[in-house]
């Protein structure tokens, strides 16, 4: 009996990743029919965001998903070419509601909103050589340490950054007289999307963490090889989670019973 492989696809994809595939856009470029918002795309067919960008690294400590060039280039997955207006107004379009954002990076506790399922597409040559196209949902590409094993499918939080004000300079010609100009705090810090709670990221992890930094690593073992000065494109997909994608009875980031009982400690003593 021959099996539907659109049905395989769907089943693939339910159950995580990654689905590696001969057909479709090519990594790091816009959907057909899209509609672009600076160097965003909204795709009002399948009601998703894709925002394309370049891997800064598949391997060690990781604290973001995306951040923009150069920033954070050390600890984070991803670079994203775009204004982090474009993509907030390419996300409200997808019709979801607006999280708050953690107070500060230190606010640690589970944070409660609608989730979103995020994707990596990118170019992958099989055993014979032929190219295709790796699509993974990001929380298979994120390794959860003390657990030794991936990140829950929680999802991530659309927080949405926040504005903040700073000080310019008044223009007047006095010497040192400024004024406050608000300003939106991605666009300050260059943080899109966090795996630790980042009060001006777009997007973030929602579990409670048991440390500041969190610990989660990229996993080398479905992200591509990177070549030295060679940019691996990708895209970012962004959409509304199907049924049953989305674990939503985990509110916490997973840790091992002695690793917990030392984190529980702790937690008792800064209280104290």
């Amino acid at each position: 009996m021959s099996i539907d492989p659109t049905f395989l696809l769907l089943i693939a994809i339910l159950l995580g990743g990654p689905v590696d595939r001969l057909d479709g856009p090519a990594a790091g470029e816009p959907p057909p029919g899209s509609v672009q918002m600076g160097t965003v795309y909204f795709d009002p067919e399948n009601q998703e965001v894709v925002a394309v960008g370049w891997f800064n690294l598949v391997g060690g400590f990781i604290e973001y998903v995306a951040c923009l060039p150069g920033i954070k280039s050390h600890e984070t997955i991803v670079s994203l070419d775009c204004d982090p207006v474009d993509l907030k107004a390419a996300l409200l379009l997808l019709g979801v509601e607006e999280a708050p954002s953690p107070e500060s990076d230190r606010d640690l506790r589970f944070l409660e909103g609608e989730r979103l399922m995020l994707r990596l597409q990118f170019p992958i040559e099989d055993s014979q050589g032929r190219a295709l196209i790796r699509d993974i949902r990001v929380e298979d590409c994120v390794l959860n340490a003390p657990m030794e094993r991936e990140m829950a499918r929680c999802g991530f939080l659309f927080t949405g950054s926040r504005f903040v004000e700073i000080e310019v300079p008044a223009g007047t010609g006095e010497g040192e007289a400024t004024v406050l100009k608000e300003e939106f705090g991605a666009r300050l810090t260059g943080e899109l999307v966090a795996i630790c709670h980042r009060p001006y990221a777009i997007l973030d992890n929602p579990l409670a963490l048991p440390y500041i930094d969190g610990d989660y690593y990229a996993y080398p073992g479905v992200l591509p090889l990177l070549e030295r000065d060679v940019r691996v494109p990708v895209s970012l997909v962004i959409r509304a989670p199907n049924r049953g994608e989305i674990d939503r009875g985990v509110t916490r980031m997973e840790l091992p019973p002695r690793v917990r009982e030392e984190s529980q400690q702790e937690d008792g003593m800064k209280k104290e």
